[in-house]
């Protein structure tokens, strides 16, 4: 599964694949909105106007990567 986000530091769209990024995930606030922090050095490419709406990002994001972990290891069996 592959997910578009900004570079931390330079601001530069990337994609990348869900299970290959090391995941720290967190909320970042900015003067106007909210971001979802995915690991150091990226954010998720979109923006959350309430710290609910940025929490629920969240945890859809850690429910997907799970997810396609448990899927990864019912067909490693």
């Amino acid at each position: 599964m592959m997910v578009d986000m900004r570079n931390i530091k330079n601001n530069e769209l990337v994609s990348l694949d869900i299970l290959d990024i090391d995941m720290r995930l967190s909320i970042v606030g900015e003067p106007d909105a909210y971001k979802v922090k995915v690991c150091r050095d990226y954010v998720l490419d979109r923006s959350f106007k309430t710290k609910d709406e940025a929490e629920e990002q969240l945890k859809a994001l850690s429910l997907a990567r799970n997810n396609l972990e448990n899927e990864l290891r019912t067909y490693a069996n």
